[in-house]
């Protein structure tokens, strides 16, 4: 049994188209499909950008677990933050406001903000001269 030269050709032919398809069968995997190249460098873009705000909202935690432990070791630190952002002065104390010519250009009462109208550099004065 001898194969006829026209029929070995037209059996490689048919092996090459079998084995083109196959090849493009695989390259419409790789290219277009849900699981494709620019699908995974799309994924791998916003991985990098939810990582940058990851980052960040890491370090802002962290400043605040900072500001709650120092809150939680002393009371100094508590009565510091209601007095700076409340405008807490105990009894028997007394406030006193340094106003400066930045300060009176603001309008009557010298006031923009309840942040901007204590001067940082001030302290309450205890009526005898003791801190607490």
């Amino acid at each position: 049994m001898s194969r006829s030269p026209g029929g070995r050709r037209w059996l490689e032919l048919a092996l090459a188209a079998v084995l083109l398809a196959f090849l493009g069968l695989l390259q419409r995997q790789i290219w277009w499909s849900r699981d494709s190249v620019a699908a995974n460098q799309r994924i791998a873009r916003r991985i990098r950008g939810l990582e940058g705000r990851l980052r960040a909202d890491r370090f802002r935690d962290d400043l605040l677990h900072a500001d709650v432990r120092n809150l939680e070791r002393g009371r100094g630190a508590l009565a510091a933050a209601v007095r700076y952002n409340l405008g807490y002065v105990r009894p028997g104390e007394s406030f006193y406001q340094v106003m400066t010519e930045d300060s009176t250009s603001r309008g009557p009462s010298g006031q923009r903000s309840r942040r901007t109208a204590r001067d940082p550099h001030t302290r309450p004065s205890s009526p005898r001269g003791k801190r607490s």
